[in-house]
């Protein structure tokens, strides 16, 4: 076992964490601008040196996003413009505006749409450039230029390109006329030869049900074979239901979803709906039976998925009933040797107010953390805790813990697991109200991408700006 693990396992510091510690604000606004700025610029120039041609316009367009969060919209849009390849910069110019449609940001976005849709006009290749047509469409329908999007949307070769992207229109069609017309175009496609699968009516589903109009919803998507829904409509269909006293047939909707992990997301979805319906012992059934499930299930990431929802959904179900599933899933948990999983589970008993099981379930974590082969393992798990700990008050401790994680991840020599470990750090200094630290944080993580391949540095640098862009 490592020594700084060692320490925290037999020190008293975990046993501190029964006492409350200060709350802390998460914000990047209040670090070093320069210093942020110079992280900024040092990214950019490792993005654009990035040698594998894919991986490095995959990474650039997610600059197009995270940039302009992180207060560098100049800068993205700089990057975008010194493009070389028309269509490069034409589909970060579109990401780009895409990003400020998305913040408000209408005469920006105006802007980088109307100079993106004149460099397709002036082509002529509208096969070539559908995808981009798709997305500039739906830019268009979020700044309120709703025939403009409408126009290109119908335009789009091929009926299955169409097809969705009218249903990411219809969120953005405020005007009645304007989403009937677009439904009517949409319908009109259920026949096309060339559709490989039923028609999807996903997004105006949704948008009918937001809209409160849930028996419409309900007549457009149809019997079961009509089409397919995903699991986002499912869900928000369903809860309509439950709101209005028609549990059974919200249940049954989980049968268009085609898969045993849909169907089960989906429950666990709609266990709070249940319960604020007054439907708790349903829900707390419904739980149950995930769980007696996941007992025999493999280990697995779809395993992993269904018990993280428990843990957050459980809380909502009453005391008896989360406590009661927290402890089964705790004890799977631990025959997973899965640390962080623990740590989420510790810190909801502490806020449920039951301080020692969590204590004890936090030591459970802790020492699974220190059975790991991989530094870079135990410095996330160390992270997971920390938040754990941090999420359920304890403040003192959880700081403790984070700087054990810090060292372990330094100490790390496996440059992709020392970056990802970095970069997680991060975002939990970010959190903690340490903006400085973070900032500093990142830019290690950006030297031990300096030793990774194309791959490697395509996932830190783009999980760095990220982690930069949720915390300003």
């Amino acid at each position: 076992m490592p020594h700084a693990l060692r320490h925290l396992f037999t020190s008293a510091a975990l046993v501190a964490f029964m006492a409350l510690g200060s709350t802390l604000t998460a914000s990047a606004q209040s670090a070093d601008d320069p210093a942020r700025r110079a992280l900024i610029a040092r990214a950019t120039e490792m993005a654009i040196a990035i040698q594998h041609d894919d991986y490095r316009q995959r990474l650039l367009l997610a600059f197009m996003h995270s940039l302009p969060r992180a207060g560098a919209q100049a800068e993205a849009e700089a990057l975008a413009r010194s493009q070389p390849d028309p269509a490069v910069r034409a589909r970060m110019l579109t990401e780009l505006a895409g990003s400020a449609a998305g913040t408000r940001e209408v005469t920006l976005a105006t802007r980088l749409a109307n100079d993106v849709a004149g460099q397709l006009d002036s082509t002529g290749d509208p096969v070539a450039h559908a995808p981009l047509r798709a997305a500039l469409a739906t830019v268009f329908a979020q700044i309120g230029a709703s025939d403009r999007a409408l126009n290109m949307a119908l335009a789009i070769p091929g009926a299955e390109a169409r097809v969705e992207t009218l249903n990411d229109l219809a969120p953005y069609l405020a005007d009645p006329d304007r989403f009937r017309a677009a439904l009517a175009a949409l319908l009109q496609l259920r026949d096309d030869p060339t559709l490989t699968a039923p028609l999807s009516v996903d997004g105006f589903v949704v948008t009918l049900v937001q809209a409160g109009q849930v028996d419409a919803a309900i007549d457009l998507l149809g019997p079961p074979g009509n089409s397919e829904p995903s699991l986002n409509t499912v869900t928000a269909l369903a809860e309509a239901l439950i709101e209005r006293g028609q549990t059974d047939a919200a249940l049954d909707l989980r049968q268009r979803l085609g898969t045993a992990y849909l169907r089960d997301i989906a429950t666990l979805r709609l266990l709070p709906a249940l319960a604020e319906a007054g439907e708790g012992d349903r829900a707390a059934q419904l739980a149950e039976g995930i769980v007696a499930e996941m007992e025999t299930a493999e280990i697995s990431v779809d395993t992993i998925a269904r018990l993280l929802w428990l843990v957050d959904v459980l809380p909502h179900l009453g005391l008896e009933a989360a406590m009661d599933g927290l402890q089964a899933i705790a004890v799977l948990s631990t025959d997973m040797k899965h640390a962080g999983l623990l740590a989420d589970i510790a810190a909801e008993m502490d806020l449920l107010g039951r301080e020692r099981l969590a204590l004890a379930t936090f030591s459970t974590a802790l020492r699974l953390a220190a059975e790991s082969d991989s530094l870079a393992l135990q410095s996330q798990a160390l992270v997971t805790i920390s938040r754990g700990l941090r999420r359920a008050g304890r403040d003192i401790t959880a700081d403790e813990f984070l700087a054990n994680a810090l060292s372990l991840a330094q100490q790390s020599r496996h440059p992709l697991g020392d970056g990802s470990s970095l970069v997680y750090i991060a975002r939990a200094q970010f959190q903690a109200g340490r903006p400085s630290e973070a900032l500093a944080t990142l830019s290690a993580a950006l030297t031990a991408a300096e030793q990774y391949t194309s791959l490697g540095q395509l996932v830190i640098l783009r999980d760095a700006l990220q982690a930069l862009a949720d915390a300003t």
